[in-house]
């Protein structure tokens, strides 16, 4: 089977702006916590990303909720990466 990856899909629209409209990638599970643990790595900490939170696809955002209740509030904040992407029909 040949899998085909779409990062991305730009229209020119007739006024010269253009749309995006994002997808998820296969890796984008792994590829966020590769994110997060290189964080944890430069402050210092032997903890992984899996320590903390689970993350998983949600339709088109990643789920993030902590393992700890003590940390709900930083799994809020890192969720806040669904905000930096959106898409349009």
């Amino acid at each position: 089977m040949m899998e085909i990856n779409i990062q991305s899909v730009s229209d020119l629209i007739t006024n010269s702006s253009s749309e995006v409209y994002l997808r998820l990638s296969c890796t984008a599970v792994e590829d966020f916590k590769d994110i997060v643990n290189a964080i944890l790595k430069v402050g210092g900490s032997d903890k992984t990303c899996d320590d903390f939170f689970k993350i998983s696809e949600y339709g088109e955002s990643l789920r993030i909720e902590a393992v700890d209740p003590a940390n709900t509030e930083a799994a809020d904040i890192l969720g806040t990466v669904n905000d930096l992407f959106y898409a349009t029909d």
